[in-house]
């Protein structure tokens, strides 16, 4: 006792003098991805290297700094020295592997938890992914309302909030239904005696977290046994001295290599947290499959059932995953590939039976991720002809024949736009292998019936399919559907007996013409759906009320006025006047066409609509986007930024008109590009730039310059309400945590240039006002 009270003081009077000379250690411990065997994470860990007494485990030293109310130094020492290493390997280009840190109670009462790990964060410039924060149970049982407020904001945030030594306290399930958290960490004493018992604890522990959304990570990993059965039940991350030690981080990562262990890629944290999250206790065969962008395809999991399913089936998993690769039924492979490519479009299940040995085999899969150009696969299989000895009679076996001949084909006909789409094929279809669509209805029908009809009954065909009393026919018959049958060719060549059948799906669309009403005042009173849709307005309240000069979407606002002016008072019609519009952020020629509202002989309103010619323009050209145009963002490119800040000038010159160039700048653009693959970069470019056309988008011209570099060009009434929509946009732009899963940390500066700032010359060319917004950029 009087040992522990002299090593006690000894600690608290030399903490500041071990922080200072880091005898302090972090000691990190390698964190498994369960179906790869990849390095996915690190546990920080503190280790006291005393000059004097040793090595003092973390059992002598943190109790001691906890009882004193001094832990909250020892953590942010960690957490600073956890991020001045992450910092040191990017500038060194080197993998970059997550790291956990663990948080005592007493921080939360010592210390705003958020502001320290933040303001640590920016301090190195480090994504918020890299940082995982770990909590105990007993923080959030006994600090419940504080640490409830932390908690959210570090999630808010981007940062991912572990619950540690989960199932040691005595309120986890409450934890778990008042806390958003990530991921649960289970501690493998559970399974120190690996009992039956333990086992079914675990495994049920597991399964609710999945339930509940989170990840699952299991620590205290000793043997070989325990990490398999781990693999089993589908726990998505392993942490124990079966995997190593917690030793300073290069030793811990020699050991890696020693093992051939490589550190999990960035861009596949995501993809594999959704691969373990789809492993479910289930006693029907399930299989987990990766296709990659070549399609090699290659199981990732498999459960007992699946295996013994196989198995009975005479294969190995070895057998089953070459015959995918290098198929010898080549139609087998191709319907599951079709199911495959429906599945990812339609993100539905798909099913189909084939033939096996004589058995009928069902098979369900679905397409549940989609990433770097791989294919996240789930399958199951079950063997019909041995699932159930009454089903096995010749009822069955004749059912199951009908159900998987019923459709050689399904296609989507439409009528307004003369175009038949195929959706479905089946095995027998020996004409295609893959969805096409065809623009002439006619002339896809006569090729058809040209290939697959009996010649006899070609004729019949081409009547009963007939465009132009089709949709007249289906009308009037009672149960909405027409069938006839028809001799049509199969995969052998001979001629079979099939049905064909035609159904209407739609009865038409909503009306697309951009129309408006207005009142005396020139004060929007309504306006169509497409109208709202085109500007991206949630409702009509958003107008109403308001002029066209409220909205200042139009370049110049004078010659519509002016128009209105005299719909309203000399009642004359006005149509097709050309001009510009601000569209979602982008200046479009349109046309507007305006005309008197009358009630008792009185004008009382006008209505109107618009053609916008940049769509119809864009239609001529088949889609083609412009010269001004960036094809990733929807946006305006730098020669539309150039052309519509001069216009901007042009208008304002000579009159009172203020306008201001702002410009937004990512930071994180360079390490972003490493860490995923430019399809995800691209979505991420899109997610920006719809936020700012929402925010900015309705009364000003936007255009992306380069990579996620924005400008915005605005006219203002008022600089301080322009300053404020920057300010909002960035905050806004900020709060990007995720693209498609993936974690990302986005960080934006901003600047801006008012038509009046002094530093400006009287006469104002678009390279002076932009360089001087880049300058200050540079400056902040």
């Amino acid at each position: 006792m009087v040992a522990a009270d002299c090593m006690g003081k000894y600690i608290l009077q030399h903490l500041e003098e071990a922080l200072e000379n880091h005898w302090v250690q972090v000691y990190y411990q390698p964190v498994i991805r369960t179906l790869t065997g990849d390095l996915c994470g690190l546990e920080a860990l503190a280790r006291w290297v005393d000059p004097q007494s040793g090595i003092l485990s973390p059992a002598t030293f943190i109790p001691v700094l906890e009882e004193a109310r001094q832990i909250h130094r020892l953590d942010a020492y960690m957490l600073e020295e956890v991020c001045r290493t992450i910092r040191q390997r990017l500038d060194a280009n080197l993998p970059i592997i997550p790291v956990s840190f663990n948080l005592s109670r007493y921080d939360f009462s010592s210390l705003d938890v958020f502001s320290l790990v933040e303001d640590t964060r920016q301090k190195y410039n480090i994504p918020r992914d890299f940082l995982h924060v770990e909590i105990t149970e007993s923080v959030l049982a006994q600090n419940a309302g504080e640490v409830h407020q932390e908690v959210d904001r570090l999630r808010a945030e981007g940062y991912e909030v572990w619950l540690d030594d989960f199932g040691s306290g005595f309120s986890s399930l409450n934890i778990l239904k008042d806390f958003q958290l990530d991921l649960i960490k289970l501690d493998m004493g559970f399974l120190r005696n690996f009992t039956e018992k333990s086992r079914t604890i675990v495994s049920s522990a597991i399964t609710m977290a999945k339930r509940l959304r989170l990840k699952t990570l299991v620590e205290g990993v000793e043997t070989r046994e325990q990490a398999d059965f781990l693999a089993s039940i589908g726990c998505g991350r392993q942490q124990g001295f079966y995997y190593g030690k917690p030793q300073p981080l290069k030793d811990t990562l020699a050991l890696m290599e020693q093992e051939k262990r490589v550190v999990e890629p960035r861009k596949w944290c995501h993809y594999y947290d959704r691969a373990s999250g789809e492993i479910h206790e289930t006693n029907s065969p399930l299989a987990l499959f990766g296709m990659d962008e070549k399609g090699a395809i290659r199981y990732l999991y498999t459960n007992g059932a699946y295996d013994n399913a196989i198995r009975h089936m005479g294969y190995t998993l070895q057998e089953i995953q070459y015959n995918l690769n290098h198929p010898e039924n080549r139609d087998a492979l191709r319907t599951y590939l079709f199911c495959v490519e429906r599945s990812r479009t339609t993100h539905r299940p798909e099913s189909y039976v084939y033939i096996d040995g004589g058995d009928y085999v069902l098979v369900r899969l679905q397409v549940v991720c989609e990433m770097n150009g791989h294919l996240l696969i789930t399958t199951t299989l079950t063997n019909v002809s041995q699932s159930n000895a009454q089903i096995r009679q010749n009822k069955m076996d004749a059912n199951l024949r009908y159900l998987y001949s019923m459709f050689d084909d399904v296609n989507l006909v439409d009528l307004k736009k003369n175009t038949i789409e195929m959706l479905y094929a089946n095995n027998n279809s020996s004409h295609v292998s893959s969805p096409r669509k065809f623009q002439d209805i006619r002339t896809a029908l006569k090729d058809f019936a040209r290939k697959r009809i009996f010649e006899e009954d070609q004729a019949t065909y081409l009547a009963f399919t007939d465009p132009d009393t089709v949709l007249a026919r289906i009308q009037k018959s009672p149960t909405g559907r027409i069938s006839q049958l028809f001799r049509c060719r199969n995969s052998t060549g001979n001629y079979t007996w099939r049905e064909c059948m035609a159904i209407q799906l739609t009865h038409g669309d909503s009306s697309q013409i951009k129309y408006f009403w207005k009142d005396r005042n020139r004060r929007f009173r309504g306006a169509s759906q497409a109208f709202l849709d085109h500007y991206g307005f949630q409702s009509e309240k958003e107008i109403i009320g308001k002029t066209d000069e409220d909205m200042n979407w139009h370049r110049d606002n004078i010659p519509y006025r002016q128009d209105e002016l005299d719909v309203l008072q000399k009642g004359i019609t006005v149509k097709d006047v050309p001009g510009e519009c601000i569209v979602k952020g982008q200046l479009h020629p349109i046309t507007c066409s305006k005309w008197p509202l009358y009630w008792n002989g009185q004008i009382i309103g006008l209505m109107g609509y618009f053609l916008d010619m940049e769509k119809l323009n864009r239609k001529l050209r088949h889609e083609l986007p412009t010269p001004y145009d960036d094809v990733i963002s929807g946006l305006r490119n730098r020669q539309g930024f150039l052309e519509d800040l001069i216009h901007c000038q042009e208008d304002t010159e000579g009159e009172a008109r203020l306008y201001c160039l702002i410009l937004l700048e990512s930071c994180f653009d360079n390490y972003l590009k490493k860490s995923y693959e430019p399809a995800l970069l691209q979505d991420l470019i899109r997610k920006e730039a719809q936020i700012i056309q929402n925010l900015a988008g309705k009364d000003s011209a936007i255009s992306r310059l380069y990579n996620s570099t924005f400008a915005i060009i605005r006219r203002e009434a008022n600089p301080e309400e322009s300053e404020a929509l920057a300010r909002k946009i960035q905050k806004r732009l900020q709060a990007i945590h995720q693209v498609n899963g993936n974690p990302v940390t986005v960080t934006f500066r901003w600047s801006i240039v008012h038509s009046t700032d002094p530093l400006l010359k009287k006469k104002i060319g678009p390279s002076q006002i932009y360089r001087l917004v880049l300058k200050k950029l540079r400056e902040e």
